[in-house]
């Protein structure tokens, strides 16, 4: 078993541990290890603690029998447990001080500020700080809890001048946190004018501080760039006041665990010791099952115990093999691949002390594996006679005694079927819902029940008369489903009055989907058993394709769309290059880009170009300098003429202004004057199924609409600018509620963070645009399907679900590569081409450099931080446009009995085939069966249900004649060790 623990350490500089008495090497440890004091406990757990801080203030103390004597005050007081940096803190009661030992060594201190009170001083924004999160201020270790709520105004927090020194001083600021329904949610307030305010009336500032910012995590966590605390810093020159005592941090780290004495001493000798406990060790693991180094054969409950004498503040938290687990849940090692297997243990004590333990223990399989079954589940016109077959092996090659049983199957009595936004659990009967027949639900019969096509959810509602009286019934559905949408089969729970989820499933590509689950008593309704069909769209981003370096075949999809960006350091180079040859090299890189679309735009019906942005380089500041504004001029004169490529094609397209085409905001005259409202107003009077809408406001393109028509769909392009105003925002909202039938896109120059995984998969919001974008627009309107952004130098994808509503997802990407290199130069000239499948809802990603005609864009990204696999620049995404629907066929609906009825016993070899004949059938009917196979270690798998029916009509007498062959044994899948009841 391996061992890990952590101790907090409080985030000190290395001057402050200097000047306050840690020892060089103390210091510069905590430079090069410490955590930041907010840094969150991490937990598998629904509910995710605070993190933890250093001690909370209090007053040194001493008794009346101290005070007497002359002896100090002195913190922390006895039998307090410390860890990590710890402020040992002596003052006096009649004496001055002389020293402070720890153990009897004496150890550096710092003079404090004396008696009385200093304050705090900050400004805060009209977010405010609120009480209710346990707002913080760490003052040279210790901490100080904001108990009030300030909003617009000065934040006023008292700080004893104990703990202040003359000198340097560190207090950090910290967002503190609470539980939400989104889990561990911070504070989020703006800071600025950082004082201290002494007692004398003094204000210390440092110039070190920062001016304005946000402290938080955004929306619940949304922001990760957003610092959850600050670090400020004030230097005191004063001399020591009336009481001034002593301050010493300690560095808890370098001590054993234990008690350990601390003593404070006046000049004329007096002493006050107090006992410290030193605890930086993490919870220890007292038991586990499955136990560290044994084996695992058939079940065990897991189940571990932690013991810390500070107290567990959380955990412990399980991972099997890196998932998650709960104490108390049963594993198998019929379920675990065989071999050794890591279960994992981690805690944290209140002190923040964590612990990692591991677990090592060798799974054994014990049970058998059922495998193909025969004849073929729901295969039809069998004879009166029947062999039953099951391939069955044994994990230790035992022989297997296989038992065949006789299932009752019951079919639908009558059926429904319907559409909805959302099915409430407790509701039997829908509203919308019409009768079907049922006549199509049997086995083998050829025959489907198709649901209706959904934008929401689809469904199919059963009633089932169950025939006879077993105790253990089986439900048991079989259709079609497309790979891409998924299925949920309940059914309806007679105590509780509601829908009961028994099993899910995606479709599959080829063959039928099968889904079952055990019922019981409780779900009867009489003798009735309800189920239900819920076909749902997962808008899972799992479609698998593997990067081939060509673009998709026109023939398969229905339109496309090009997606541009960044193009700045092609502008410029295209303008400040010393020689001709290598302006016109660069020039011809973007030429390239729009040259290409135009002749590619019929054959790959490309609908609409988009550019997102920093068309220019040079264009960031404002300077009178002419040189400098030449430059930039002759950049915007480059960027135009390569897009007025595209409009002299009329191909319809948009640009929008990025942070070096309009200052970063301040000024968007220049872009105006080469990219205005007036521009496209007229180019897209050559356009076909595409118009230009309206700028923002008069005169300024920064912001604007388009919209155009693909493949009989109708859409709107919003184009949203670098630092986006909240009036800019209200304009984009207002736009997209005019349009709410449109397919809505959303083109922003700063949106996403460069993603890190090799597949460019799970981005941040940037800032400034990025969060405002998303909390403020795409998460208000459900019409918004699509975002493409650029700005951050790499790509991104995120698909999301449930935007704006249930149900409703977005796919936002990230495409920027502007730093890719060639032969270190910054010209491969990359963009995106979007292909559109209508009747899937699919969108494949293709990247292409027509310049360099190549495909591979990752083997130029220069960045060593990352290693993206080529699968973030080739991939297809789901997109939930207009005309994405779900649906469904139902082949077969039953619920069975499950007998005592043995029809055969047959005991082989593993990996032999165990065969029973079940004889005297009637002719066409259908019949169910299934099969138990035990080994001589006690292991039992169950087989799945199978049904079969006879060839004839129901009565009809005599042996049918050339019954239909059994046909290749089924595969259920993966070996099972389902037990039904």
């Amino acid at each position: 078993m391996r061992l890990t623990t952590h101790s907090r350490v409080t985030a000190l500089t290395v001057g402050m541990l200097m000047a306050l008495g840690a020892t060089p090497a103390a210091a510069a440890l905590d430079a090069s290890t410490a955590t930041a004091v907010d840094a969150p406990a991490t937990s598998s757990d629904d509910e995710t603690l605070a993190p933890a801080l250093p001690p909370e203030w209090q007053s040194p103390t001493a008794t009346a029998e101290q005070e007497a004597a002359g002896a100090p005050a002195l913190s922390p007081g006895d039998g307090t447990r410390v860890t990590g940096l710890a402020t040992l803190l002596a003052t006096p009661t009649t004496e001055d001080l002389a020293t402070i030992t720890v153990d009897g060594q004496e150890v550096p201190t710092a003079p404090t500020l004396g008696a009385g009170d200093s304050e705090f001083q900050v400004e805060v924004g009209s977010n405010s700080m609120s009480r209710g999160y346990g707002n913080y201020l760490v003052v040279n270790g210790t901490r100080i809890t904001i108990l009030e709520t300030f909003a617009s105004e000065t934040v006023r927090v008292a700080v004893p001048n104990e703990l202040l020194v003359v000198g340097r001083n560190t207090i950090t600021l910290g967002a503190g946190a609470r539980p939400s329904s989104c889990g561990m949610n911070h504070d989020d307030f703006v800071l600025n004018d950082f004082r201290l305010a002494l007692a004398d009336g003094t204000e210390v500032r440092d110039t070190g501080n920062p001016g304005d910012i946000i402290v938080g995590d955004g929306n619940c966590g949304s922001n990760a760039t957003r610092p959850r605390s600050i670090d400020l810093h004030f230097t005191v020159d004063a001399e020591p006041g009336l009481g001034s005592g002593l301050l010493h941090v300690l560095d808890t780290t370098e001590l054993d665990d234990g008690a350990h004495r601390v003593s404070a001493t006046t000049e004329s000798g007096a002493v006050s010791t107090s006992e410290i406990v030193v605890d930086n060790t993490g919870p220890a693991l007292v038991a586990a099952s499955p136990a560290d180094g044994g084996t695992l054969r058939g079940e065990a409950t897991v189940d571990v115990q932690v013991d810390d004498d500070a107290g567990v503040r959380t955990g412990p938290n399980l991972t099997l093999d890196g998932q998650t687990v709960r104490a108390g849940e049963t594993i198998s090692s019929d379920a675990l691949p065989a071999g050794d297997h890591e279960l994992v243990v981690e805690a944290e004590d209140e002190l923040g002390n964590t612990s990692r333990h591991v677990v090592t223990f060798t799974s054994v399989p014990n049970s058998p594996a059922v495998g193909g079954m025969s004849p073929a589940s729901g295969s039809a016109q069998q004879g009166t006679d029947v062999t039953l077959g099951v391939e069955v092996t044994d994990p230790n090659a035992d022989d297997v005694t296989t038992t065949f049983y006789a299932a009752q199957p019951s079919f639908p009595d009558t059926a429904h079927v319907g559409t909805a936004r959302d099915l409430p659990p407790s509701q039997l009967n829908f509203t919308g819902q019409a009768e079907a027949a049922t006549g199509a639900l049997r086995p083998g019969d050829g025959e489907v029940l198709r649901s209706p096509a959904a934008d929401g959810l689809t469904y199919q509602r059963f009633d089932v008369t169950v025939a006879g009286a077993a105790a253990d019934l089986v439900v048991s559905w079989t259709g079609e489903v497309d790979p891409n949408r998924a299925v949920r089969l309940h059914v309806w729970d007679a105590e509780e009055l509601t829908w009961q989820p028994v099993a899910e499933s995606r479709g599959t590509a080829d063959g039928m989907t099968e889904l079952s689950g055990a019922t019981g008593a409780q779900h009867l309704d009489g003798d009735v058993v309800h189920v239900l069909v819920e076909g749902y769209d997962p808008f899972a981003d799992d479609i698998a394709e593997e990067p081939d370096g060509v673009f998709r075949d026109p023939a398969t999809y229905d339109f496309s769309l090009v997606h541009n960006t960044d193009t700045q350091y092609l502008s410029e180079g295209a303008v400040e290059r010393e020689t001709a040859e290598e302006r016109q090299l660069w020039a011809e890189a973007y030429r390239a880009i729009p040259e290409w679309v135009v002749d590619n735009a019929e054959e790959r019906n490309i609908a609409y170009a988009f550019h997102t942005g920093d068309l220019v380089e040079n264009n960031f500041l404002r300077t009178d300098d002419e040189d400098w504004m030449a430059q930039v001029r002759a950049e915007f004169q480059h960027a135009s003429q390569m897009q007025s490529i595209l409009d002299d094609a009329g191909m319809p397209n948009g640009v929008l202004a990025g942070n070096h085409d309009n200052e970063y905001g301040d000024d968007v005259d220049l872009y105006n004057e080469f990219f205005g409202p007036e521009r496209y107003e007229e180019a897209s009077q050559s356009w076909e199924n595409a118009s230009y809408g309206e700028p923002w406001r008069p005169g300024d393109n920064q912001n604007h609409y388009d919209l155009f028509t693909a493949a009989g769909l109708d859409f709107i392009a919003v184009h949203l600018s670098y630092y986006v105003t909240e009036e800019e925002l209200a304009w984009a909202n207002e736009v997209l509620a005019r349009y709410p039938d449109r397919n809505a896109i959303i083109a922003s120059h700063d949106y996403l963070s460069a993603s890190s995984a090799p597949d460019g998969r799970g981005a941040s919001y940037t800032a400034p645009d990025g969060q405002n974008i998303f909390d403020r627009v795409v998460s208000q309107n459900p019409n918004v399907f699509l975002v493409l952004s650029g700005h951050i130098h790499g790509v991104a994808t995120n698909v999301r679900t449930d935007v704006a509503e249930p149900g409703h997802s977005v796919v936002e990407m990230l495409a920027d590569y502007q730093s890719y290199e060639v032969d270190g130069e910054r010209l491969g000239g990359f963009f995106r081409l979007l292909q559109f499948d209508v009747d899937r809802s699919e969108m494949t990603v293709d990247t292409y450099s027509p310049w360099l005609d190549n495909h591979g864009a990752t083997e130029f990204d220069p960045n060593t931080s990352r290693e993206y696999d080529g699968t973030e620049d080739e991939f297809t995404v789901p997109v939930d446009l207009t005309t994405r629907t779900t649906s469904f066929a139902t082949d077969s609906v039953l619920v069975a009995g499950l007998s005592d009825e043995v029809v055969g016993t047959d005991t082989i070899a593993s990996g032999e085939t165990a065969e029973v004949d079940w004889e005297g059938l009637s002719r066409g009917e259908t019949y169910a069966w299934y099969a138990a196979a035990e080994n001589a270690s006690d292991g039992r798998a169950v087989s799945p249900l199978a049904t079969f029916t006879t060839a004839g009509e129901p009565g009809e007498p005599g042996e049918p004649t050339d019954p239909e062959e059994p046909g290749e044994p089924t595969d259920p899948g993966e070996p099972t060790t389902q037990r039904y009841g």
